[in-house]
């Protein structure tokens, strides 16, 4: 999963870019949700974010676009760490979903 992906998955009403709604979406499931400390943690508020969203919007064309996003997150540094956490969650969420099945299933 790459930076690029996300927008590519996540951008349904500009192709290629993120607008503010999309961007949360990505911050919630991707971010804040995949870090097991922030799991029962509220969302940040909603400024805080849309700050976030305009610090990364270079242009503030109010839509980020998918090599904009690409590069914002590859300059941040620990990127590598953050695909990795996510990657985990992926997989913890496939052995928990595997689990579940097997325990139906029995």
């Amino acid at each position: 999963m790459t930076a690029e992906s996300l927008v590519d998955r996540y951008g349904k009403e500009n192709p290629g870019y993120i607008n503010f709604e999309e961007f949360y979406e990505i911050y919630k499931n991707h971010v804040h949700l995949a870090d097991d400390d922030n799991y029962l943690k509220h969302m940040p508020d909603d400024n805080l974010i849309r700050g976030l969203f305009n610090t990364i919007d270079p242009d503030q064309r109010h839509k980020i676009s998918r090599l904009d996003f690409g590069n914002i997150i590859r300059s941040q540094g620990p990127i590598s760490s953050f695909l990795t956490r996510l990657k985990k969650k992926i997989l913890k969420g496939k052995e928990r979903l595997h689990g579940v099945l097997l325990h139906e299933c029995q």
